[in-house]
């Protein structure tokens, strides 16, 4: 994945990849409460919300690792 400044790796001890997080995001489609997603993955419910937004934003493209550098 890339961004406007370059590649961003993923981190060796990210959470999930984005394969994982198009997963979280199908489970929640199918009816799967976000909490329980969310305690599933170990991640806050409000991870889950980001995620779940930028994928009817940018589809697939929004689940990629962005950098956390200031703008």
């Amino acid at each position: 994945p890339a961004t406007a400044r370059g590649p961003v790796n993923t981190h060796k001890n990210a959470r999930l990849t984005p394969a994982g997080r198009l997963a979280m995001i199908r489970r929640v489609r199918r009816g799967v409460p976000v909490a329980e997603v969310a305690r599933g993955a170990c991640v806050s419910a409000r991870t889950i919300w980001k995620w779940l937004r930028r994928y009817r934003e940018e589809g697939l493209r929004g689940l990629t690792d962005r950098s956390s550098r200031p703008h």
